[in-house]
């Protein structure tokens, strides 16, 4: 039984290995450096959708001409989609949206794929114009608006922590949510409790989860509005009362 492909090479391990090998580019600059697979609320492409995305930084010194290059959630079929003419500067990165649509690129504005990434498992591979692999990542199930990231030293973790645009940090989260429309006010969910069996709260007795919301400022508000949900796909799902 042949448990390793390799097309033009022998049939065995060692075969399968010098095809691999040949199909890897060595020494690019350029990684996959973030993957969100579910994004509920985190971020907004240029039509207002929240599509997941993939950031493709360039750890190199020198500008790289991503043209020709190619996306794919698809290991075997590697150019999936292709980079349009552009580049991408030393030491920047790029957010390519997975919206399942290939929307034609202006020269500004986001970039868009033609296939969408699954919240159950999925795999993102990067290859060079000739479609040799550069880079990939196999991310697992992800809960709504949790990213894989690749850490400064390299390895990937699930973090709640996006940080779209910069350095996978948690001040390069901070800055993130400065520019964004996320940013946090004073009112601030301070404590949850999950699975409550033992205490009792009100005249009812009743044991039963909670959270708790603080006011973290120096003037009262108005919660009137304000919405409170377990299912990132429906923020309003309770909406406050004139309190």
């Amino acid at each position: 039984q042949t448990i390793y492909i390799s097309p033009g090479y022998e049939n065995s391990d060692a075969g399968h290995q010098a095809f691999k090998a040949g199909m890897t580019a060595a020494d690019s600059p350029l990684l996959i450096n973030e993957v969100m697979t579910s994004n509920a609320m985190t971020m907004a492409d240029d039509t207002g959708a929240y599509s997941d995305w993939v950031e493709v930084l360039n750890t190199g010194e020198a500008d790289v001409k991503l043209a020709g290059y190619g996306l794919s959630d698809d290991i075997g079929k590697a150019m999936k989609w292709r980079f349009p003419d552009i580049t991408l500067k030393a030491g920047q990165s790029i957010l390519v949206f997975c919206s399942g649509i290939d929307a034609a690129y202006t020269g500004e504005g986001s970039l868009y794929a033609d296939f969408k990434l699954s919240s159950l498992s999925t795999a993102v591979t990067l290859s060079d114009t000739r479609g040799r692999l550069l880079d990939s990542v196999t991310v697992g199930e992800m809960p709504s608006d949790w990213s894989y990231a690749r850490s400064a030293e390299g390895a990937w973790i699930k973090t709640s922590l996006p940080t779209p645009g910069f350095p996978n940090t948690e001040s390069g989260f901070a800055e993130f949510m400065a520019g964004s429309g996320l940013a946090l006010g004073d009112i601030v969910i301070s404590e949850v409790l999950t699975s409550n069996n033992k205490i009792e709260f009100e005249e009812q007795r009743i044991t039963s989860d909670y959270i708790e919301i603080e006011n973290r400022g120096g003037s009262a508000v108005n919660l009137k509005g304000f919405g409170l949900t377990d299912n990132a796909s429906n923020p309003a799902k309770y909406r406050f009362p004139d309190v």
